[in-house]
């Protein structure tokens, strides 16, 4: 009885002393978490990495998607740089991203297709837009040597259309000609300095005749001519002109023949015969007669009137000169 008493734990040492199968199980325990939580650190570990091999997966699929495309473009671009038409070419090279590994190589097939699209605007006549292609050719491009000249046989291509125009009194015309040369061109100094030219040149000819009208209207002929001579010798106006100085002829004609007819007239009458002092007494003294005179008086008062003097010879008068 005593010995199993003995065996009882108190009450009081059983509150600080665990049994020892209790401190076993908590060990057992205790191995079975770290167990555990290795086992799912090692399983978000390996969860992790395939996450990382899937997107690396992906990324290499996309950039072996991406370079394909830009095979493709490529090799789509050079077809098309083989083919006779430039427009489409440098539309296929203008695709082409600057990050991609072909874009230098698209950037000199562009420049030539632009030199071929330039040729080919110029041919259907549209000046201006091969202009403006053409002159965006760099000069380290292979074709920049072909495409200056061929700049500037344009430029004097569109020039020479505009004095044509000039010359044809086409002002307006001739100055919207000029425009299809753009200000980056060579030429556009050549083409403005064409203008201001022009302008002085179409108002100033306004004004000279202007000035010659003026002098017709007021009857001088002669200095509407000169004013005349002073307009343009182009054939447009010269032919502006032409009824004026038609006008000035006609003029200095009249004038020229009115003198002529007096020199005539007065040529007669240096060379008609003078009549004598008696011729004239005796016409003064009729007239004077026929007017109801007495014959002395008449005879006295034409003696008189030619500056004669009477004077009594014997029975009669006589008028002296």
């Amino acid at each position: 009885m005593t010995e199993a008493l003995q065996s009882i734990p108190t009450s009081n040492s059983g509150a600080s002393e665990r049994p020892v199968l209790n401190s076993h199980h908590e060990q057992k325990m205790s191995e079975n978490s770290r167990w555990g939580l290795n086992s799912l650190l090692y399983t978000m570990g390996v969860g992790s990495l395939a996450v990382v091999a899937i997107v690396i997966g992906v990324k290499m699929v996309q950039e072996w998607r991406d370079r394909q495309q830009e095979i493709q473009a490529f090799e789509q671009l050079q077809a098309l740089a083989a083919q006779p038409d430039p427009e489409a070419c440098v539309q296929a090279a203008q695709q082409i991203d600057q990050t991609s590994r072909f874009y230098a190589e698209a950037q000199a097939i562009q420049e030539q297709c632009n030199f071929l699209w330039g040729k080919r605007l110029a041919q259907g006549g549209d000046l201006r837009s091969a202009l403006s292609l053409l002159l965006t050719i760099p000069d380290s491009a292979q074709s920049y040597q072909d495409a200056q000249a061929l700049v500037e046989r344009l430029s004097a291509q569109v020039i020479e259309e505009a004095q044509a125009q000039v010359v044809d009194g086409k002002l307006d015309e001739a100055i919207v000609t000029l425009a299809k040369i753009p200000s980056t061109a060579p030429a556009s100094a050549t083409a403005e300095n064409l203008r201001e030219s022009w302008r002085k040149e179409w108002e100033q000819n306004e004004k000279t005749i202007a000035e010659a009208q003026k002098a017709l209207d007021d009857g001088q002929w002669s200095a509407a001519k000169e004013i005349l001579g002073t307009v343009s010798s182009a054939p447009y106006w010269q032919s502006q002109i032409q009824p004026l100085r038609k006008k000035a002829d006609e003029g200095i004609e009249q004038v020229i023949l009115y003198e002529q007819q007096q020199r005539k007239q007065q040529q007669t009458e240096a060379q008609a015969p003078q009549p004598t002092f008696n011729d004239r007494l005796q016409s003064l003294y009729d007239t004077y007669v026929k007017e109801g005179m007495n014959e002395l008086d008449a005879w006295n008062l034409a003696c008189e009137t030619i500056g004669g003097t009477i004077e009594d010879v014997g029975p009669e008068t006589v008028c002296k000169p």
